[in-house]
C-alpha cells in the first residue's frame, strides 16, 4: 500500500492505493437536516504510537453499524481497520503533532469521509515556549496554537475525480476566499435561516466567476499558479474513459470561446455524429433539443457568458463555523470535481434541500418541479422565504421558472448523452413537456421532422447567410 497526499488551503486531500488498485482519497461533511444521527465517534491516538485507543460504546453504535454495512456494500474495509490507514497518513503528514484524533463521519455513495484533529507539537520541557504555555495555563489564557481540523474525502471509484477536485480547488480557492473549518451538529431555526442566506449568496458568488468557454475544469490547472486563468476543456463525447475504435475524433479538447446557443447546438451535433457512426441515432431527440435550444435563446434564457457551477452544492459538501445562536458562517466547500462552466440557468438552481424533503413528491434534488410547491411546515416556509428575500431577480427567475427547470434537464443529456432507455424516456419527456409549455414553438418530435440544417443554424449564422 502506498500513500500520497496533497495539502491545499488547509484541506487534506490524499490517495490510498489498495492491493486491488482501488483509488481512495482522504475530507468533514456537513450534517443534513437530522443532524443528531451524524454525531461522529472519536478514536484518540498518540503521536508516539500507532495503537488507537478503544472507542467508548455509545448510542451512536447503531448508526455506526449502519454506516459499516454500507461500506461492506461498496466492497471497502470497515472503519475499525480503515482508521489505522487514516492515522498512518496523518502521522506521516504531521510528524510533529502531539496527538491526532480520527473522527468517523457519514459518507455518501461516491465518497468515504473521516475527520482528523491535529494537536500542535509540545514544546521541550523548560524551553521558553514551555514556560509560556505553563503561564498561559496558570492564568487561563488561550493557548498560542490551537488544534487544527482536517477533512479526509475518499472517492470510492473514480481516482481521476480526486485530481479534478484538487485542480478546481487550486484555481478557484483564491477567488472564493474560503478556509476549511469544523462543524457543529446542532442548529436552531435562526442558525438555519442564516445558512439559507449564506448559501443563496454563495451560489451567486460562485456564478459570478465566468468563462467565455463551456466545459470542465481540466487537469492542466494543476500546473498553474493559483489565481491564473482557468483552463477549460470541452465536455467528453463519448463519455470520459470510453474508447470507440471507429470514432475518429478525440472525446475532448481545449474549449474555445462560443455563445451558449452555439455550444448547445454543437453538443447535439457531436452526439448525433457519434450515434450515426455507431449505427443507431435518435435524430428526433437531438433535433428536438436543437429546436428547444433556439427557443431558449429567443426567450432570453441563454444570455451572457458561461457561469461556474459547483455541481454538488449540498449539505455534505459544506463546512460551517457556528459563531453564535443566530450566526453561522460557511467556511469551506468540498468536492469540486463536478465543477463546470455552463449556461447561467445551470448555475442558479434553487437550493431545494433547505426547504424540501424527499417525501414532498420525490427526491428534492432530482425533481425540481417541487421548487414551486408551498412548503408544508412553518420552518420550511421561513427558509424558502429567506431565499426569496436574498436572491437577486435573475437568481429567482432561474430558480423557479419552468423553462429554466426544463433547460437544466436538457443540459444534463447534452452533457452526458443517451445510453439507456431511461435517458431516452427522459429526453422524450423533456420534448413533450416543452411542447405543452410552449405549443407555439412547434418543436419537432418522434413523428415530426424539420430540416436539420435549419435546426442547427444559430441566429448569427443565419444572418451571415
Amino acid at each position: 500500500m502506498s500513500l500520497t497526499s496533497v495539502d491545499s488551503n488547509a484541506c487534506l486531500v490524499a490517495s490510498v492505493h489498495g492491493e486491488a488498485e482501488e483509488q481512495n482519497s482522504l475530507t468533514l461533511p456537513l450534517p443534513g437536516r437530522d443532524s443528531s444521527s451524524r454525531k461522529p465517534s472519536v478514536a484518540s491516538v498518540s503521536a508516539d504510537t500507532e495503537q488507537l485507543a478503544p472507542e467508548e460504546e455509545s448510542d451512536d453504535d447503531v448508526d455506526d453499524a449502519a454506516s459499516e454495512t454500507s461500506t461492506v456494500v461498496y466492497g471497502h474495509e470497515p472503519f475499525d481497520t480503515f482508521k489505522h490507514k487514516v492515522y498512518q497518513l496523518a502521522s506521516q503528514t504531521f510528524p510533529e503533532a502531539s496527538s491526532i484524533q480520527i473522527q468517523r463521519m457519514e459518507g455518501g455513495s461516491n465518497n468515504r469521509v473521516a475527520g482528523i484533529t491535529v494537536s500542535p507539537p509540545l514544546p521541550k520541557k523548560y524551553a521558553p515556549k514551555w514556560f509560556k504555555g505553563r503561564l498561559q495555563k496558570l492564568f487561563k489564557c488561550p493557548s498560542y496554537k490551537k488544534a487544527e481540523d482536517y477533512i479526509i474525502r475518499v472517492p470510492r471509484y473514480d481516482g481521476e475525480s480526486l485530481e479534478r477536485d484538487v485542480a478546481a480547488l487550486k484555481v478557484l480557492g483564491s477567488r472564493l476566499s474560503f478556509q476549511f473549518l469544523g462543524w457543529s451538529n446542532e442548529l436552531n431555526l435562526e442558525q438555519w435561516k442564516c445558512i439559507a442566506k449564506r448559501v443563496t449568496k454563495l451560489v451567486s458568488k460562485i456564478a459570478a466567476i465566468t468563462s467565455p468557454c463551456a466545459g470542465e475544469i481540466c487537469l492542466g490547472n494543476l500546473s498553474c499558479k493559483a489565481g491564473s486563468e482557468i483552463q477549460v476543456e470541452r465536455f467528453c463525447v463519448p463519455r470520459r474513459g470510453r474508447v470507440l475504435p471507429n470514432f475518429p475524433k478525440p472525446n475532448t479538447w481545449p474549449a474555445l470561446p462560443q455563445d451558449p446557443l452555439a455550444f448547445m447546438l454543437e453538443q447535439c451535433e457531436r452526439w448525433m455524429e457519434l450515434q450515426n457512426i455507431q449505427g443507431e441515432c435518435w435524430d428526433y431527440i437531438w433535433n428536438g433539443f436543437a429546436a428547444i435550444s433556439k427557443s431558449l435563446h429567443e426567450r432570453g434564457w441563454l444570455d451572457g457568458p458561461f457561469a461556474l457551477m459547483h455541481g454538488d452544492l449540498l449539505p455534505y459538501n459544506l463546512l460551517v463555523d457556528v459563531r453564535g445562536s443566530k450566526t453561522v458562517d460557511i467556511s469551506g466547500i468540498l468536492d469540486w470535481d463536478s465543477a463546470i462552466f455552463a449556461p447561467k440557468f445551470m448555475a442558479y438552481r434553487a437550493p431545494l434541500w433547505l426547504w424540501l424533503h424527499a417525501d414532498d413528491g420525490g427526491d428534492a434534488d432530482e425533481i425540481e418541479w417541487n421548487a414551486n410547491l408551498e412548503p408544508t411546515t412553518v420552518r420550511e416556509r421561513e427558509l424558502k422565504q429567506v431565499f426569496k428575500n436574498v436572491a437577486s431577480e435573475e437568481q429567482t427567475k432561474f430558480a423557479f421558472a419552468l423553462e429554466a427547470m426544463l433547460a437544466r434537464r436538457l443540459f444534463q443529456i447534452l452533457k452526458d448523452g443517451v445510453f439507456s432507455s431511461t435517458a431516452i424516456e427522459e429526453a422524450e419527456a423533456i420534448i413533450q413537456e416543452w411542447k405543452e409549455l410552449h405549443p407555439e414553438d412547434k418543436i419537432p418530435g418522434d413523428d415530426e421532422e424539420d430540416d436539420p440544417a435549419d435546426l442547427f443554424d444559430s441566429d448569427d449564422e443565419a444572418e451571415d447567410e
